[in-house]
């Protein structure tokens, strides 16, 4: 009966291990230790009940079962350790080309190419001395085989033959003999030379043929394998999308799995390790029982001991992932800077080499238009250079030749639309704006000096380049009519007639008023009242330059004007009493670059006396004549004063206000530039 109450508390054990194994998120303990293993046991267990002679096969059957737990808990633990390893392999497998390797196998490349350049300029250097050769022969058989004996005309030689007067026979034809023979030896002998020229120079030509052929085809295998450089280049930047892509993928899939895993460790050691334990307790119970049913009463103690197992080796050695790569932008490409250095710079003097087809696709945006976006350019207008002066304002005169760089902000349609224009200027970007006080095309790269006004442009044509270069047209953006406050100044106080006059306004008349003078003075003096302006423009004005007029008193006030450029600052008028006459100065000042006066002039008052002024505008000329028919009036002249005939000084006056420049429409030819990151 104690050995079944035994079994009996090994069956509890057995069910408080089986509950474990159903929890546990393993399928391989379970799929091992329950179903028929499991129901035999308890099978076992049933009979020792009712046949207690039985008790020891139950013991038996348990044991049995106890030894298929912990080896199944073993078995699990090391396929959890192998599963771990497994994963650092796949994420070894996810690992991508990297950067450095690719650059490897450039360098690599790159040697070669610079070798066969070499090996190229040889080639050159032996056709040309071959060719030299040909020449040479070429010339030595001329001179050998275009010879005077060879060459000379049979009826040049009968002369010889010609004997003299009563020259005897025999000695004739003796002389005759030692003439022919002489030159049968040198017509042979030079013949002989000829004939070898000719063959040195078949020969030189045929071999030169070989060696020219030879140089051609050196020359097409360097660049076949400038080709296959760019296109090795080209190919790992524009593969630089996809290669982050499915490595970011591969290297986030396997990295969840790996922490899920890592996550659920804990709760399996903790299931291992009560198993593991049920487990040595009921192998500790078959134990202390006998087949005759016989208990071990101390051993069956020790069954219930709290060290009755060790279970500090249930653990599993987590690795570290390997650290994700960084996927780095391309910095070797056809047209970057480190691509021409190592494939141009090393090149022999001596080869003329075409220069990389662009790879700029990739890059995405606009990078392929012919605003290179964001790679820096050269700009040409008109053919000729564009620079940025000590100003800091651009001259497109071709003196000098400025690095810029197109910024996209808002591309439209084809890469068109808002932008930005930089210049590189001690490799900062400065950005470039309209400035209406710069030479055409009125633009400065000088963020400080024209914060008015916005740094942008917008793009109009922009179509893909022709190779390195292209046409982008555009219009730089403008703030419009620039702020700036009018106001005036009092009034000044009327002129004396017959006397000095000064009317001096440093930022231009607001207006002018006349008046004829009255009883006591000269009829036909005008006087003259004016209001200045105080403020003008935020830049003021430049220089000012004055002009002289003599007027005579019958006439009124002289025709006083300043160019559409400028501003009337100051009119003076000094009376000569002895020749009755007045002389008029008038001050011009210049007005700001990309600022212009306009001009008009109201109508003739026919008034003794009137005026002219516009609401923030400005005076800009002055005109006086006499009028016989002028109604008189003012406080001076009373109706009738002097008769009815007598005349009267009238004045008119020009007014207008300031305009300002806008940008004019441009268009800049953009060249991919050599110096570009």
């Amino acid at each position: 009966m104690l050995a079944f109450l035994l079994l009996l508390a090994s069956k509890q054990i057995l069910e408080v291990a089986s509950r474990s194994l159903r929890s546990s998120s393993s399928k391989k303990i379970t799929s091992s230790v329950q179903g028929g293993d499991i129901q035999r046991l308890l099978h076992h267990i049933a009979d020792c009940r009712t046949d207690p002679a039985s008790c020891g096969d139950a013991a038996d059957t348990m044991a049995k079962y106890s030894d298929n737990m912990t080896n199944t808990v073993l078995k699990d633990i090391n396929e959890t350790q192998q599963d771990f390893i497994n994963l650092g392999i796949e994420i070894e497998a996810c690992k991508m080309t990297s950067p450095e390797d690719h650059t490897t196998s450039f360098n690599v490349k790159a040697a070669t190419y610079t070798a066969c350049r070499g090996t190229q300029v040889a080639a050159a250097k032996l056709a040309e001395l071959c060719k030299a050769t040909v020449a040479g022969a070429q010339t030595t058989k001329s001179s050998q085989c275009e010879s005077t004996i060879l060459t000379q005309p049979i009826s040049e030689l009968q002369g010889i033959c010609e004997p003299s007067a009563q020259q005897p026979l025999g000695e004739w034809l003796a002389g005759m003999k030692v003439q022919f023979d002489s030159r049968v030896v040198a017509f042979e002998k030079q013949e002989d030379l000829c004939n070898s020229a000719r063959w040195a120079l078949g020969n030189n030509t045929e071999t030169c043929s070989v060696v020219t052929q030879n140089s051609t085809t050196q020359n097409n295998t360097c660049d076949t394998e400038l080709t296959e450089i760019e296109s090795f280049s080209c190919n790992w930047a524009k593969g630089f999308t996809s290669r982050c892509s499915t490595y970011n993928a591969c290297y986030a899939g396997v990295l969840a799995r790996y922490t899920q895993k890592k996550t659920d460790l804990g709760k399996d050691i903790e299931r291992w390790t009560q198993t593991w334990t049920a487990a040595k307790k009921m192998q500790c119970t078959s134990s202390a029982i006998s087949s005759s049913d016989v208990v071990n009463a101390t051993k069956m103690k020790e069954c219930n001991s709290a060290n009755l197992t060790n279970t500090s080796f249930i653990s599993v050695n987590v690795p570290e992932l390997p650290q994700k790569q960084t996927c780095s932008v391309p910095v070797i490409y056809p047209g970057s800077k480190i691509f021409r250095s190592k494939i141009y710079d090393s090149l022999p003097a001596d080869v003329a080499v075409r220069l990389p087809t662009l790879c700029l696709g990739w890059k995405g945006g606009c990078a392929e238009y012919s605003t290179f976006a964001k790679s820096r350019v050269f700009l040409a207008n008109n053919g000729k250079s564009c620079g940025v002066d000590a100003k800091k304002q651009m001259k497109c005169d071709g003196s000098s030749q400025g690095v810029f760089v197109f910024e996209h902000s808002g591309a439209a349609g084809k890469c068109t639309g808002s932008a930005e224009l930089l210049a590189v200027i001690s490799d900062q970007k400065v950005a470039c704006r309209f400035d209406r006080s710069a030479p055409s095309p009125a633009v400065s790269c000088d963020s400080a000096g024209q914060s008015d006004q916005p740094a942008e442009i917008v793009i109009s044509t922009n179509p893909l380049p022709s190779g390195r270069s292209g046409k982008v047209g555009f219009q730089f953006k403008s703030a419009g009519t620039p702020p700036w406050a009018w106001g005036t100044g009092p009034r000044s106080s009327w002129t004396d007639n017959n006397a000095h006059i000064d009317m001096h306004a440093p930022g231009g008349f607001a207006s002018i008023m006349f008046m004829t003078h009255g009883v006591g003075h000269h009829p036909l003096d005008i006087g003259f009242q004016f209001q200045p302006v105080t403020r003008v423009t935020p830049v003021g004005m430049r220089k000012s330059t004055s002009a002289a007029v003599r007027k005579s008193i019958a006439d009124g006030p002289a025709s006083l004007t300043c160019g559409s450029g400028q501003i009337m600052t100051r009119i003076t008028g000094n009376f000569d009493h002895t020749a009755n006459v007045r002389y008029w100065y008038v001050e011009c000042t210049d007005l700001p670059v990309g600022q212009t006066m306009s001009q008009t002039w109201n109508a003739w008052p026919s008034l003794g006396f009137g005026g002219a002024g516009q609401g923030a505008g400005f005076i800009t000329g002055m005109q006086g004549k006499e009028c016989y028919s002028c109604q008189c009036g003012g406080p001076y002249i009373s109706a009738g004063t002097k008769g009815p005939g007598w005349p009267k000084g009238q004045a008119r006056f020009q007014y207008g206000s300031i305009s300002y420049s806008q940008p004019d429409p441009l268009e800049f030819t953009v060249e991919y530039s050599s110096a570009s990151p």
